[in-house]
Parts: C-alpha cells; structure tokens; sequence
C-alpha cells in the first residue's frame, strides 16, 4: 500500500513537472516552428507527459489486480463464516442432548461459545481490516 502511495506521488510529481515545462515550451513552439530543437524539446516533454500516463495506468491495473484478489479473499471468509455459523446452529441441539443426557464425553458448550466467539471476532477483525484497505486503495486510485 505505502509503495503504491509512494509511487502516486512520484508520478504526480512527474506530471507537474513536465506539465510545467510543456507550459513553458510550447509558447516558442508556436512561435518558432521551423527551428528543430525546440520542435524537438516540445516533442520530448510530450513523450515524457505519454509516458507519466502509461505508467499511472499500469499503477492503476495493478492496485485494481490486487483488490480483486482481496476481494475473492474477504468473499471467501464471509463464506466460511456463514458455514461455520450454519453447522453451529445445526449442532447446538445435538451437542445439547448429548450433553443433558450424559452420553459422552464432549466440551461443554461455554467452552464451545467462547471458541467460536474468538473465531468469530478473529474473523471480523481480519475483514474489518481488509475493507479499510480496499477503501484505501479505492480512494488513492481516484
């Protein structure tokens, strides 16, 4: 992320630049037409300008790239927290008659909820984290 915003910046800055010498060029490029180098200075800041863009595309197909993977990965904890929460509202009743009718050994079912609390606020915690930072990257690309 923090080399994603630092290449933003440098890129940016690049654009500034040459857009501030392309301002400066091209006044005597309509002026003086006919003199090759400063055709030649306009067309190396226009080619640098192309550039800068092509780059910040690239930059953009990758921040994109890795916030699809994101986003498969956030879709599949979101469904594995549907399932475990689904078997455990399957189970409950039987691990409860298990439990009332004294037929095995099994955990008892506070030790269960606070298991499954923990996986659960784990859980949360890591989606959490992972839609701040595709909101960040959604910001820093627009």
């Amino acid at each position: 992320m923090t080399s994603y915003k630092s290449q933003a910046d440098d890129l940016l800055e690049q654009h500034n630049i040459l857009t501030q010498n392309y301002k400066e060029i091209y006044p005597w490029y309509k002026l003086f037409s006919s003199n090759s180098e400063i055709q030649q200075l306009h067309q190396n800041v226009k080619t640098q300008i192309n550039n800068v863009y092509l780059e910040m595309d690239s930059l953009s197909t990758k921040i994109s790239n890795e916030n699809n993977s994101y986003k498969d990965k956030v879709n599949t904890m979101n469904k594995n927290i549907e399932n475990s929460k689904k078997y455990y509202s399957e189970n409950k009743p039987k691990l409860e008659n298990i439990l009332e009718s004294n037929k095995g050994s099994v955990p008892r079912e506070y030790e269960i909820n606070t298991k499954l609390y923990n996986n659960y606020l784990d859980t949360s915690y890591l989606v959490l984290l992972l839609g701040l930072m595709a909101y960040s990257l959604r910001k820093l690309l627009y």
